[in-house]
């Protein structure tokens, strides 16, 4: 059940891949807007309200061992990063879509795409932090 590191890495940008392709459906994504929505809104009221309580147990996640809290941060952080392109991908629906036509202006538009991209992915771990 061991899989050498490039499998796992094939099979990680598999399931990725797999994921955009499914918030491409409006439903889904709203669905899972509203899920991270809650979530992070429900993580961060906790750590608003119980400042003490969430500081003393991350401290004792933190001495057990330096990955699982790594995990335990990746959490909050994690959902507000998907909430945001989950906002985004509402506003720019084609913003995954990679395709070049072979119009005259064809380079064109591809590089003005990607740079909205870019910019979306940007403004999306900006607005986290």
């Amino acid at each position: 059940m061991f899989w050498n590191e490039e499998e796992a890495e094939d099979r990680l940008g598999d399931n990725l891949n797999n994921f955009v392709d499914g918030m491409a459906d409006r439903r889904n994504l709203i669905r899972f807007l509203l899920f991270c929505g809650f979530a992070n809104l429900l993580i961060w009221l906790c750590v608003i309200i119980f400042p003490a309580a969430v500081r003393d147990s991350f401290v004792l996640v933190n001495e057990v061992s330096d990955k699982i809290s790594k995990a335990t941060l990746a959490v909050p952080f994690g959902l507000g990063l998907f909430f945001t392109y989950s906002l985004f991908r509402l506003k720019f629906p084609d913003v995954e879509e990679q395709k070049l036509d072979s119009d005259l202006m064809a380079s064109f538009h591809y590089q003005a795409h990607s740079l909205r991209r870019w910019w979306i992915w940007f403004s999306r771990f900006w607005l986290e932090f």
